[in-house]
């Protein structure tokens, strides 16, 4: 098994970015752009 060191991601909620379709609303506070 390949155990992979994550690192701890903070995002401020000011900060994230924000998604929306007729539906929802979905704030990403992570994704593979910001935390490898």
């Amino acid at each position: 098994m390949n155990a992979t060191a994550l690192k701890p991601v903070l995002t401020r909620a000011a900060d994230a970015e924000t998604t929306s379709d007729p539906s929802s609303v979905m704030t990403l506070l992570a994704d593979c752009g910001t935390d490898g």
